[in-house]
């Protein structure tokens, strides 16, 4: 059986696993509405990259939900809900669909944020774990084509943030022998050792996750808040509107690249420059991110290692090398898909525990 990690979030669905021994690691946006979507690439069906292969429309219960090729802005509400709808559910399946998995049976390890998957207590929130489970035993069927349904056999699931340390912690070693792949997973030492905050970026959320010597949660020290890469989109498409009185909708995709460039591309002939907007919204947001992190995690003094992950973290990249200095700062290699990487460390090595 496959077995993928998932990090589902509200910004774009991340997968990682192993099919054939060849790994698959990729994102998928997490564009999705209720309803039949009629807007259709005219190379869609035809295999040609560009042509809407990563659209789908999908049928759970009796409503139908369109992927792909609709319309979802910076505005996108940010709450719980999203996470055990079935909005969500079409998202996932539209990524095991184009990782190949039509037809097969899968295990998969989706996230949650810290808060959620937590009570304040550090005991595991049962209700919305089963709530999510629930929603993800549903039959989904693809509405438009004669696809088989992918069928999610084993669903695990667990905080975002963890999953992240885990990708970090845990070193997997494959070993050909002559009856197969052996594989196994084995701490880093320096990891283990150290008190690590792991600083997860998402576009809804970020989750400060502290954990200490021993890979032990401090749980009093950890948590989500509702801050992240959505804001920075809003913020600069509100901006840039004023100042250059642009009426109509871009799109999440070029607001996102002017974060990274600083320049709005708003059509094949006209590029915006908007660098200062850029800087002003970026230096701004971390400021109220890194302000929230501190006040999360009780202050920074006994921690050894900040580490950026998610998808937001790549806006932060100068200013994150710049105003990080109280400890050692860690990038690691793919910050956006580390979630899913330790998901799928954890389920893998769960699944196969002798």
């Amino acid at each position: 059986m496959n077995i993928f990690g998932v990090d589902d979030g509200n910004y774009s669905c991340k997968l990682y696993g192993r099919v054939k021994n060849d790994v698959v690691s990729q994102i998928t946006p997490s564009l999705v509405r209720k309803g039949l979507n009629r807007e259709k690439s005219v190379l869609e069906g035809t295999g040609i990259k560009g042509g809407g292969d990563a659209a789908s429309t999908f049928q759970i219960g009796e409503e139908v939900y369109s992927t792909g090729f609709v319309k979802t802005d910076s505005k996108r509400s940010q709450d719980r809900d999203y996470i055990c709808s079935n909005e969500n559910v079409a998202v996932v399946h539209n990524a095991l669909h184009q990782a190949g998995m039509s037809g097969q049976e899968v295990s998969i390890m989706t996230g949650m944020p810290f808060k959620y998957f937590y009570k304040p207590s550090g005991e595991v929130n049962s209700n919305l774990v089963d709530r999510k489970k629930k929603a993800f035993k549903q039959v989904v069927e693809d509405f438009t084509t004669d696809r088989r349904p992918v069928t999610i056999a084993k669903h695990g699931i667990m905080a975002q943030g963890e999953a992240a340390y885990y990708d970090l912690l845990i070193e997997m070693d494959f070993k050909h022998s002559s009856t197969g792949i052996k594989v196994t997973g084995k701490p880093n030492p320096e990891i283990l050792e150290a008190t690590v905050l792991v600083l997860d970026m998402g576009g809804g959320t970020t989750d400060p996750v502290l954990i200490k010597e021993g890979g032990v949660v401090d749980h009093t020290r950890s948590g989500t808040f509702e801050h992240g890469g959505y804001k920075l989109i809003s913020e600069l498409e509100d901006l840039v509107k004023a100042e250059h009185g642009l009426t109509r909708d871009l799109g999440r995709e070029k607001y996102q690249e002017a974060l990274l460039t600083g320049e709005l591309r708003q059509n094949a002939s006209r590029v915006l420059d908007v660098r200062d907007l850029q800087q002003q919204v970026i230096e701004r947001h971390f400021d109220i991110i890194m302000e929230k992190t501190i006040a999360t995690v009780d202050g920074l003094e006994d921690v050894d290692i900040i580490v950026p992950v998610g998808g937001t973290p790549l806006f932060f990249t100068d200013v994150m090398k710049e105003k990080v200095r109280m400890c050692e700062l860690r990038q690691v290699d793919d910050p956006i898909n580390a979630n899913a990487r330790g998901a799928y460390k954890r389920l893998f090595l769960t699944l196969h525990a002798s």
